[in-house]
C-alpha cells in the first residue's frame, strides 16, 4: 500500500494525471473486464481466486504470487496438486519454479515477445472463429506473423526444444 501511495502521489504531483486504478486487490480485474464489455467483448473471463484452484492450466509470467500474492498463491498450489499444469516464465528463480511443469528463464525485455510467440502459437492452432470476434484480432495476429521462431529463440536464450515444450503444455 505504501508504494501504491508513492505511485499515486507521483502522478498526480509530477505528471499532473490520476492514475487510471489506484487500489490493489480485484478493481484492476473488474476494470479490465469492464473495458473488454464497452468493446463489445463479452469473453467468458473468471476472476475468481476459488475458480483458479480448479484450473488445468496456468501460466505464471514475470510474478511469484507465493510472495506477492499468497491467498492467489493457495489457490494456484491447489489445482497443481489436483493435476494442473503450471508453465513459469520468469526472469528469476521463484518458489513456483518448484511445482512447474515447465519453467523458463526470460530474459529481461522478452517478456512480451515470448508471450506474443504463444499467442501465435494457439493462433496457430485453433479455429479463427475462436478469435476473430475480439477487437483488433486481425491486426493483433499480423503483427505476430511477422515474428518468426528464429527471431525470438536468438533474443529469448530459448531453445527450440524448450519453446515447444511449452507451447504443448498451451495445447
Amino acid at each position: 500500500l505504501e508504494d501504491q501511495y508513492i505511485a499515486l502521489k507521483f502522478s498526480r504531483e509530477v505528471f499532473g494525471a490520476e492514475p487510471l486504478l489506484d487500489s490493489a486487490g480485484r478493481l484492476p480485474f473488474l476494470a479490465c473486464r469492464s473495458v473488454l464489455r464497452e468493446n463489445g467483448v463479452y469473453a467468458p473471463l473468471n476472476f475468481e481466486l476459488g475458480a483458479l484452484s480448479g484450473a488445468g492450466f496456468i501460466l505464471a509470467a514475470g510474478a511469484d504470487p507465493a510472495l506477492s500474492q499468497p491467498v492467489l498463491w493457495v489457490n494456484v498450489l491447489k489445482a497443481v496438486r489436483k493435476g494442473a499444469k503450471l508453465l513459469v516464465l520468469n526472469s528469476r528463480e521463484s518458489v513456483l519454479d518448484r511445482w512447474a511443469t515447465l519453467s523458463l528463464r526470460l530474459k529481461p525485455g522478452t517478456g512480451p515477445a515470448v508471450l506474443g510467440y504463444f499467442s501465435r502459437w494457439l493462433f496457430d492452432r485453433s479455429s479463427k472463429d475462436r478469435w476473430s470476434f475480439f477487437p483488433g484480432y486481425e491486426d493483433l495476429r499480423s503483427a505476430l506473423e511477422k515474428t518468426s521462431q528464429a527471431d525470438l529463440l536468438s533474443s529469448s536464450g530459448f531453445t527450440a526444444e524448450e519453446l515447444q515444450a511449452a507451447g504443448r503444455l498451451l495445447e
